[in-house]
């Protein structure tokens, strides 16, 4: 997909640190931010991978909560990633 923000306004977060994991919160072709975009109600999200910024486009009046919701679920995917590796490395005897 080709970057092509619309005309409109704009915020940014933070990307997670592992790039495998970014890919994997994206999804399938993007399903997971295509998903997002529409929950949001917002036009346009983007990770820039050179900068691991998430931009979020949207009305502005729904930019503050679509940045607190992306937060959120980025840490509640690192968390589950993190519990994942836990067990993976427990072994039961």
């Amino acid at each position: 997909m080709a970057y092509s923000p619309p005309d409109t306004f704009y915020s940014q977060t933070k990307g997670l640190e592992n790039e495998e994991d970014m890919f994997k919160f994206i999804g399938k072709n993007g399903a997971h931010f295509k998903y997002l975009t529409g929950m949001l109600g917002i036009d346009y999200i983007w990770w820039q991978k050179d900068t691991n910024t998430i931009e979020l486009w949207g009305p502005h009046r729904r930019l503050p909560r679509a940045k607190k919701t992306m937060d959120q679920k980025l840490k509640k995917y690192l968390k589950k990633q993190s519990a994942t590796e836990l067990e993976s490395v427990v072994v039961v005897a």
